[in-house]
């Protein structure tokens, strides 16, 4: 017989479950995942969001639990007991910093050629699986078949599409934790919607040729849109705050600088994935402190990823010195504005602009950082992270119409179409270390980045043209 328990949880209250789920949680694998925070370094601009994957983990599971309930998913039902494991496991494939890392885990882990099984899957979904398939002690607690159909709904789904649509879909018990917890512990309240409601308006009706499908009810658009916009709220406000980039961006360039310049072994392995046991062993040895605390010892100050992690560490962080809209930097001509949203800066453009801005503020190329961002995303050096508040195609959204074929969102909602658009902004941004005491000499600090950088950035397209 199963012994339920419960834990009380600061956004959802009591969280309830078996002793199934008991036996999971205690893993060494699952317990990791306190040790790496939800936001990363955002606790310093939001001082209550430490908060980490571990509780947001629980906290998908209830929703997904919830979803269950209201789908009328029988408590012994096999895809809902795998609904609700691969909701409690969705994460444990995460790098240290969570989502930040993943740039780094893109510019060294090998290719995946096209027509792969996984080319598409995002690397912590291939590391996420590659955890559930290798680890020892998940191994010693679910059963070689379980830990394949949770991989198998993680990845391509399993059964009706309704049951990967409630652990990864628009409107999956990711984002309806995420946005709440994250509001939450940041202490603001623009990712606020009303979960209850939302839940009460999904429902699941059966397509022709795949199944059951989730959509929401008629009435139940108001609450999408609301959802939609507390999303779009708080990827402005909190996940695309300056000081949040700027870390961000830090985090990155520490990192990649530890292996391309620094030659930092546990580093080159840590973010090189390769899928096998031993790599899942060793990059489960590493969370947030782990990192930190082994790269910023003396050992490590005269290299580049100790100087950066040792700022970080310490909050000296660098400045944003520009932040513009791509369409109205004036130096670059359409097709050129349109290539660096549409593409981001490659390698042999980035260095070029970054060593300018360097040489003209006498400071090391590597303290120069240059990104394009868009709102929720990030491209450095043309590799994409996916953060929280990212570009998701909130289309497949069905709503259901009486006595109809279900309608997507997207032809529904005027507010969902305004919100598509002002997702598409473009930034390039620039951040350094700088020092100024008052707004004069900071705006004097700007006007001279910028004259550096788009300088250095006509340069750069017109060196490309003339070759």
């Amino acid at each position: 017989m199963s012994l339920s328990t419960q834990v009380r949880d600061n956004v959802h209250g009591f969280i309830r479950w078996n002793d199934e789920v008991v036996r999971i949680i205690d893993t060494p694998t699952f317990q990791r995942l306190r040790g790496i925070r939800q936001l990363a370094f955002a606790h310093y601009v939001y001082p209550g969001a430490t908060h980490s994957r571990f509780n947001h983990s629980l906290g998908v599971y209830h929703l997904a639990s919830r979803i269950c309930d209201k789908l009328e998913m029988k408590p012994d039902a096999d895809d809902r007991r795998t609904i609700l494991l691969a909701a409690l496991l969705h994460d444990v494939g995460h790098a240290p910093f969570s989502h930040v890392s993943e740039d780094v885990l893109s510019m060294f882990s090998p290719r995946r050629p096209k027509g792969a099984a996984d080319a598409t899957s995002k690397i912590h979904e291939r590391i996420t699986a590659d955890v559930i398939r290798h680890d020892n002690s998940l191994s010693k607690v679910l059963s070689q078949q379980a830990r394949h159909d949770v991989v198998k709904l993680l990845d391509e789904g399993l059964g009706d599409p309704v049951n990967k649509a409630i652990v990864s879909g628009p409107l999956d018990a990711d984002k309806m934790d995420y946005l709440l917890r994250d509001s939450m512990n940041c202490g603001v309240r623009y990712g606020v919607y009303d979960p209850d409601q939302l839940i009460s308006s999904l429902d699941k009706i059966k397509d022709a040729d795949r199944g059951h499908v989730l959509i929401v009810e008629e009435d139940g658009l108001h609450c999408v849109e609301q959802f939609i916009l507390a999303k779009y709220h708080i990827t402005n406000q909190v996940y695309r705050h300056k000081v949040r980039l700027i870390s961000d961006a830090m985090v990155v360039r520490g990192l990649s600088e530890g292996i391309r310049h620094d030659h930092v072994k546990e580093l080159r392995k840590l973010y090189e994935f390769r899928s096998s046991p031993d790599y899942v062993r060793f990059f489960l040895k590493w969370d947030d402190e782990a990192v930190l605390r082994a790269f910023t010892t003396e050992r490590y100050s005269s290299t580049h990823v100790g100087d950066i992690l040792l700022r970080l560490r310490r909050r000296q962080l660098y400045k944003q010195v520009y932040s513009k809209r791509i369409v109205r930097i004036e130096v670059l001509g359409p097709s050129e504005r349109m290539a660096l949203a549409d593409a981001g800066l490659d390698d042999t453009r980035l260095k070029a602009v970054e060593e300018a801005v360097a040489e003209e503020f006498d400071i090391e190329p590597y303290e120069v950082i240059v990104t394009v961002q868009k709102v929720g995303r990030a491209w450095n050096r043309k590799q994409q992270s996916d953060s929280e508040g990212s570009d998701e195609s909130e289309g497949r959204i069905l709503i259901a119409r009486k006595g109809s074929t279900p309608v997507s969102l997207e032809g529904e909602s005027t507010l969902f179409a305004a919100i598509q658009s002002e997702l598409k902004v473009m930034y390039l941004d620039c951040y350094m270390p700088a020092h100024y005491d008052r707004p004069t000499e900071r705006d004097k600090l700007l006007n001279r980045v910028s004259k550096s950088l788009e300088t250095a950035l006509c340069g750069a397209f017109k060196k490309e043209e003339k070759k």
